[in-house]
């Protein structure tokens, strides 16, 4: 019988969600052979399900605010929104924030001297270092609010990357590999995927990785 973690990671990869056996490029420039969509890239079908199913963990009934990481956190709090009002008829306000240089904000209008002693959670789509994710934590917590949970779908950070800053639950955990440039395949002349992750902007330094001494 599949563990609970094998069986969630089957259901992205069956619904189209997680890619493998490619060539792709991260966003710290390494490479890797696992590659997960944004949610926003979910086929409709698999994004309600995974959420469906990641709900019922979230517990919900005592959030009083819900704040997406930044893009894909956001649109994935969306959907959580969306499924527990018409499960229950109750909106839970989104926090909106957005990118600020290296760090994070508050979006023009959001009343943020409301956040003071609300109980919130906080949503990202996936990390590998839980570094987007604290430091959301840490501006609402310095806004006073409660940050009382943590939800990601997909974590894949390796044993002794920094722990997130409060309770976290996630659906899916996977220590994805991940490779220096030239791999074996920058090396056999195979590009890097030009459509998911950022090997589109990077196919000429690639190449030139390759190249014999």
């Amino acid at each position: 019988m599949l563990d609970k973690n094998q069986g969630n990671l089957n259901i992205l990869r069956e619904g189209g969600a997680r890619l493998e056996d490619g060539h792709f490029r991260t966003k710290a420039g390494m490479c890797t052979n696992v590659y997960y969509l944004k949610p926003s890239e979910f086929p409709k079908e698999t994004l309600e399900r995974v959420v469906s199913l990641f709900i019922n963990k979230l517990r919900l009934d005592d959030v009083q605010i819900i704040a997406g990481v930044p893009s894909g956190g956001t649109y994935l709090a969306e959907e959580i929104i969306r499924q527990y009002r018409n499960m229950t008829g109750r909106e839970i306000p989104l926090l909106k924030l957005e990118k600020c240089g290296k760090s994070f904000c508050f979006k023009k209008g959001e009343n943020i001297a409301a956040l003071k002693g609300k109980d919130i959670l906080v949503v990202e789509d996936n990390t590998s270092t839980s570094g987007s994710l604290n430091d959301v934590i840490a501006l609402l917590r310095n806004k006073g609010a409660n940050v009382f949970l943590a939800a990601v779908l997909v974590d894949r950070r390796s044993p002794g990357q920094p722990r997130v800053a409060t309770e976290l639950v996630r659906f899916v955990w996977e220590e994805v590999p991940v490779f220096d440039p030239p791999c074996e395949k920058c090396l056999q002349g195979i590009p890097w995927d030009n459509e998911h992750g950022h090997g589109k902007y990077h196919q000429v330094s690639q190449f030139e990785l390759a190249l014999p001494p």
